[in-house]
């Protein structure tokens, strides 16, 4: 028997609670057409990148009907979503700033080698990137000229075909655990610093979804996910689960 999996959006309801301050992209991936627009704005943020983040698509499919609801399927073979043509609009990833980035996955392939997201390139300056290992190991990286952390995190814990919370932030200004990765609202892991920083700059490339400069492809669903420049708190982080069944900004 095929087992039945909750919807984590199906019965989502407005987040009336969230701080909008630092806010700098929402992607709730429910349009039909074209681009996958950054609705921080029109949800109440003030300090939203704006269009320049809205995500230029290539074969991806809209409004999945898999489950989250109002995903986007990327099929792991030549699929991506290219956040504009700024280089410098993501600099707070690399910069020293702090942030946030939250996002619903179902992944597809839990055994392929694949990029969640990236501004990196082979070189791994001035860039920050999720990627998942043949092994199901997801590997974290933030880069300036030096490097902020470079670190494996083991297994991802993700079950292939369940969508999950997944909630990353960077403090750098944490004495230990700068870096801290959770799931489903609990915290999972966390990563301290790696060698000493250089001078930020721009990014080689644009940020993108699902892709590394044109390689490493993913195969998963995701749906609202969201890019702060702060750290959210643990109730905001709880609030955003809602016991599994997602919520709106």
């Amino acid at each position: 028997m095929t087992p039945f999996i909750v919807n984590p959006f199906r019965f989502a309801v407005s987040a009336s609670w969230v701080d909008y301050s630092e806010l700098k992209v929402y992607w709730k991936f429910n349009e039909s057409s074209g681009d996958v627009i950054n609705q921080a704005a029109t949800v109440g943020s003030t300090d939203s990148l704006g269009a320049g983040a809205d995500l230029q698509i290539t074969g991806a499919t809209y409004d999945n009907s898999n489950t989250p609801f109002n995903t986007m399927n990327f099929d792991g073979t030549n699929d991506d979503a290219v956040a504009g043509s700024s280089l410098s609009q993501f600099n707070f990833f690399q910069d020293g700033s702090k942030w946030t980035i939250a996002l619903w996955l179902e992944n597809n392939d839990i055994s392929s080698e694949q990029i969640i997201y990236s501004n990196a390139t082979g070189a791994n300056t001035q860039a920050c990137k999720l990627a998942q290992s043949a092994s199901g190991q997801f590997h974290h990286g933030v880069y300036d000229s030096g490097i902020w952390f470079d670190s494996n995190f083991g297994s991802s814990g993700m079950v292939q075909g369940s969508p999950y919370l997944l909630v990353f932030t960077f403090d750098k200004d944490e004495p230990t655990d700068k870096f801290t990765y959770y799931r489903n609202a609990v915290e999972i892991a966390t990563r301290d610093q790696s060698t000493t920083q250089g001078t930020s700059a721009n990014s080689a490339v644009a940020f993108r979804l699902f892709s590394q400069g044109g390689y490493y492809f993913g195969n998963a669903n995701i749906s609202e996910m969201s890019v702060w420049k702060r750290i959210l708190t643990d109730t905001e982080i709880t609030t955003l689960y809602n016991s599994g069944n997602g919520i709106e900004l």
